[in-house]
């Protein structure tokens, strides 16, 4: 079935593999906000939390020494942490209504652990779906989807096949 692109192109494939991975959504850094258990949690171990505007970091020998906040005042620190989310790099893809999930970690193409997404013929491999494979787990993951198609299109062949012998007898 032919699916038209954004561009009004359309593309026409038996089976599409979906493998384009994530890219990194940073947050809008004007001030991080925690919930209370993440609070008390940074205080149970001993690490304060400034909730000020942080207008530069500061580096001394190439490492970090500390943020300067807008106040003027400069914290010492030997780290900075931020957490960043995930997409799954499906722009230009809406058009074939594919189903997405949304985690604390980003928003994901949903499909099962064979590659079935719920757009037939389309299938999802690697981290645009799953976040937590590394490279070689997607490209592990892209190799057995490719042999789970692999092997429909030739049992479907074979059951076609089948059928239309039977038929002529």
């Amino acid at each position: 079935m032919p699916r038209p692109l954004d561009d009004g192109d359309e593309l026409r494939a038996g089976q599409l593999i979906i493998a384009t991975g994530v890219r990194d959504v940073l947050p809008d850094i004007d001030g991080v906000e925690f919930d209370q258990e993440a609070l008390d949690t940074l205080a149970a171990v001993g690490i304060p939390l400034i909730d000020e505007q942080v207008s530069a970091v500061e580096v001394t020998e190439d490492a970090i020494s500390g943020l300067r906040l807008a106040d003027g005042r400069t914290v010492p620190v030997e780290a900075v942490g931020v957490s960043s989310g995930m997409r799954a790099n499906l722009d230009g893809l809406e058009a074939l209504g594919l189903e997405t999930e949304t985690n604390p970690q980003g928003t994901f193409l949903r499909a099962d652990d064979t590659g079935h997404t719920n757009v037939p013929g389309v299938w999802g491999t690697g981290n645009v779906m799953d976040p937590d494979l590394q490279l070689s787990e997607c490209i592990s993951h892209g190799a057995r989807v490719a042999v789970t198609i692999n092997n429909g299109l030739i049992f479907g062949d074979a059951e076609a096949a089948l059928a239309a012998t039977r038929k002529s007898v």
